[in-house]
């Protein structure tokens, strides 16, 4: 038997690595974290752009340099006055090639002072492709757990551009150095495999690294780090990267910089330092600063740890002036029962510090999530609060809030904002960014709008109000791990229960503001509703002062001399404050009544979903056993009798024709236990890439024992290709196509003549749209419409009476499905076929919505 090896062609090898870079920014991090990983304490990241783009003018001398390698240039500019001047805008190719050639003539540099390399070291760690001695030595000599771990950072060189040249200096190289230089270009040669192709290295003797660089770079801000006394420059890695792929523009450089910014966590300050330079605007960048909150008005920090279930908490609180509740809220913690931490002497002190079980704050008994909540691991999380915007007249007469200039607050969140994770001091992309909602604060706040004071426990904050940092560690939390690309964490069970924690620990900083506002909320109450009394009774005293003014008068026009006395107008004050009162509950009664009863519907239905789900076993051993043991009876009954010997029976009296109809309603029963099993299925309350082809197929299926039985014709109109997916909730699509299949249902009993009844869906993808037309051939939409068919989108709006005219629809259902649309930033349309009902809808794949997270 022979044995043969494989052979990795080196352009296969070369994108493996480049799948790890979306783009150039992502690569430049990944080279900065290799400098940390270096043990260096500082690194430079330097643009030596010369060209933004194709410029319209270029110097003689730029022209005579660029002619001499790309002959286009020659036939794009012309000379005019000692410039030259571009004759044309360009087009197409000559547009992409112009491009290339100005981008060939930029440059990028990543410099650091770590521990350089030796040559041993390029040559069995930097030159092998992924390799394994960061997963395994994942400590530094200084003791920093390394970022990296799949051993291909290296190409992010080459994402950045065709060639790269790295001059490393040893710490304890004594002069030594080695000059490395790559072609990327050999990757793309056909035939070649991973061997074939080779970097070129020179030993370098009696090398001074710290007066290279200042000979290299001429800008003076440089200068003032490479002198820095606190930074050792004796050491370290610089790599020129040239021929770049991209256009580093202005507004480019400026995100990377952002990004660079919120690269490091705060509390790692004076760790690791990150500098960007441009040699062409050396004003404009410098020292990154990292996330640093000064203006916020609650601090929260958290420490989870795993072996023991607990989470150790520190509320800060900052949002009240303790002057102000002494002088003018003084009897406010008397109003309702105020305890440790809630009552004034905690609030004074400014915060306080507990501990408390995870499994109390999940709700989730210990017995059955213990497993999932130890394999998170330890990791701390800390946050900032603040309002964003200064409160109204009305908000700082109810509560004693600072005067805070909260223009300040607002910019600091908008730089640092969102709940970032950190793995080892070093961002977790998308995690944080500016719409990356994903613990979905905002949807869990659309569910609760309460103000923070009204009710305990009920707030919740939104999104934008909250700033943190999560970090977790490769040694403590190998369970959360990357996805191959990068792109985010694998969402796996321990990452489901890792957010579940941390938006549990933001649930108890929600119930202390809640908690702490709502005597505040209540005292601003009470003195609304006296001053509401007041205003009734000065009203009250006004009409009847009218009226005993008219009475007064008209006695005197009949001559009478008594006029109304004082008893008289205490009762006509009296009678009005009543009828004013009596106005005023009827308003509020009927303000109140329409959401009370969505909400006790909300509250029915879910309870109905909640009982479907405490019932999951039972009801899939009934569906289990439905069919089985009518098989059985079937099998006993034919060792007694034939089903030839009573054939002459009539069927209600015949067995087996019995136990055929017996089977049929089993059909249907197990075809609702298991579609309302599916229904409540977790899946489907979690986002992710939709096929419609599939999910009509399935839809299709669900329904099937109730379309035969109603002969009904589903007719479905659209394919089944991978690459028409919308990112969505299943569940969202089934609120929208169970409402409308089943007013379909009930509008062809309404149509009472003979005819095939049919819906159909069709859909279709273009332009990034996802569009979709359902239709049916049932009585239409009720005339009860026709001035406005879009009342049927109102809530409680319904034309389904039963023979007397009492409402039995919930007048909920197209007002769910235009929500659901709505949610996903759709539109939608009703149509006017001659027979029955249209309506048409289309999603945006591509928004995001910023209330809910959805895509």
């Amino acid at each position: 038997m022979t044995k043969i090896s494989f052979e990795v062609s080196a352009r296969t090898a070369r994108l493996i690595g480049q799948e790890n870079f979306s783009n150039a920014e992502g690569a430049i991090i990944e080279l900065v974290k290799n400098c940390y990983d270096a043990d260096g304490k500082v690194s430079l990241v330097v643009f030596d752009i010369k060209y933004y783009g194709i410029p319209e003018i270029i110097s003689s001398g730029a022209y005579e340099s660029l002619h001499m390698k790309h002959t286009l240039i020659t036939s794009s500019y012309e000379q005019n006055e000692g410039e030259y001047r571009l004759v044309k805008a360009p087009e197409g190719d000559m547009l992409k090639q112009l491009t290339e050639i100005f981008n060939s003539e930029n440059s990028i540099y990543i410099v650091d002072n770590g521990e350089g390399m030796d040559e041993k070291t390029i040559v069995n760690k930097w030159m092998k492709i992924g390799t394994d001695n960061k997963l395994v030595e994942f400590t530094s000599k200084e003791g920093r757990i390394k970022t990296g771990a799949k051993g291909l950072g290296r190409f992010a060189l080459d994402r950045l551009g065709l060639i790269s040249n790295m001059i490393t200096c040893p710490i304890d190289g004594k002069g030594e150095a080695h000059d490395w230089t790559m072609n990327w270009q050999q990757f793309e040669e056909q035939g070649r495999t991973l061997s074939d192709v080779q970097a070129d290295l020179e030993e370098i003797k009696g090398f001074d690294y710290k007066t290279y660089l200042k000979n290299q770079f001429s800008s003076e801000s440089i200068h003032q780090v490479l002198n820095n006394d606190d930074y050792d420059f004796s050491h370290g890695t610089i790599i020129r990267i040239s021929n770049l792929r991209d256009q580093w523009d202005k507004l480019s450089l400026q995100k990377l910089f952002k990004s660079l910014e919120s690269l490091i966590p705060p509390k790692e300050l004076g760790l690791f330092f990150i500098y960007q330079f441009d040699l062409n605007q050396e004003s404009e960048f410098g020292e990154v600063s990292s996330n640093y909150f000064n203006h916020y008005e609650y601090k929260v920090e958290s420490e989870y740890i795993a072996s023991k279930l607990k989470v150790k908490l520190k509320i800060e609180r900052k949002e009240l002036d303790i002057e102000r509740t002494m002088q003018e809220f003084e009897d406010v913690f008397s109003i309702v029962e105020s305890n440790n931490p809630y009552d004034l002497e905690t609030l004074k002190k400014g915060g306080f510090e507990f501990e408390k079980d995870v499994t109390k704050i999940l709700k989730w008994r210990k017995e059955d999530g213990e497993e999932f909540l130890k394999d998170v691991g330890d990791f701390k999380f800390n946050f900032y609060f603040t309002k964003l915007s200064k409160p109204g007249k009305e908000d700082f007469k109810s509560y004693p809030y600072y005067e805070n200039d909260y223009s300040l607050f607002a910019k600091s969140f908008e730089k640092f904002g969102g709940i970032k994770i950190y793995r080892d001091h070093f961002r977790v992309r998308p995690y944080g960014e500016p719409g990356d909602d994903w613990l979905d604060l905002g949807k869990r706040q659309a569910s609760s709008p309460a103000s923070a004071g009204q009710r305990v426990g009920d707030w919740r904050v939104r999104a934008k109000q909250i700033a943190g940092v999560i970090d977790v560690s490769r040694v403590f939390n190998p369970n959360l791990r990357d996805k191959s690309d990068r792109s985010s964490l694998i969402e796996n069970t321990t990452f489901e229960t890792f957010k579940r924690i941390i938006v549990g620990i933001i649930s108890e900083f929600e119930y202390d503001r809640s908690r702490i506002l709502h005597p505040f909320y209540l005292k601003a109450k009470l003195e609304r509703e006296k001053r509401e009394k007041e205003d009734l009774r000065k009203k009250a005293e006004a009409i009847a002062k009218e009226l005993i003014e008219e009475q007064n008068k008209n006695k005197e026009g009949e001559g009478q001399e008594n006029k109304q006395s004082s008893e008289d107008t205490t009762s006509i004050i009296e009678r009005k404050l009543s009828e004013f009162s009596t106005e005023q509950e009827k308003e509020k009664e009927e303000e109140e009544s329409e959401k009370d009863v969505e909400l006790r519907l909300l509250r029915s239905l879910a309870s109905l979903g909640l009982i479907v789900a405490s019932f999951d076993h039972e009801l899939k051993a009934i569906s289990n056993n439905l069919q089985p043991r009518l098989r059985y009876l079937e099998k006993h009954l034919a060792s007694l009798i034939t089903k030839e010997q009573i054939k002459e029976l009539a069927d209600n009296k015949n067995p087996f024709k019995l136990i055929e109809f017996i089977r049929t309603d089993h059909d249907k029963l197990k075809g609702w236990i298991d579609y309302s099993l599916s229904s409540i299925k977790t899946d489907k309350r979690k986002r992710k890439n939709l096929n419609f082809g599939n999910y009509f197929e399935q839809f299709g299926k669900n329904w099937k024992f109730v379309l035969k039985e109603r002969n009904v014709n589903l007719v479905l109109c659209g394919n089944k290709n991978k690459n028409n997916n919308l990112r969505a909730f299943e569940i969202d699509m089934d609120s929208i196509f169970n409402n409308l299949l089943t007013n379909s249902l009930e509008a062809f009993k309404l149509r009472k003549e003979k005819y095939q009844r049919e819906v159909k869906i069709e859909w279709s993808f273009s332009d990034g749209q996802v569009s979709i037309f359902y239709s049916d051939n049932g009585i239409g939409l009720s005339d009860v419409f026709a001035d406005d068919p879009n009342e049927i989108f109102r809530p409680f709006v319904t034309s389904k009476r039963d023979k007397r005219g009492n409402e039995i629809g919930t007048g909920l259902g197209m007002y769910l499905v235009k929500n659901v649309i709505e949610d996903y930033n759709g539109e939608v349309e009703l149509l006017s076929p001659k027979t029955g009902f249209a309506i048409k809808f289309s999603f945006d794949r591509t928004i995001r919505n910023q209330t809910n997270g959805h895509l």
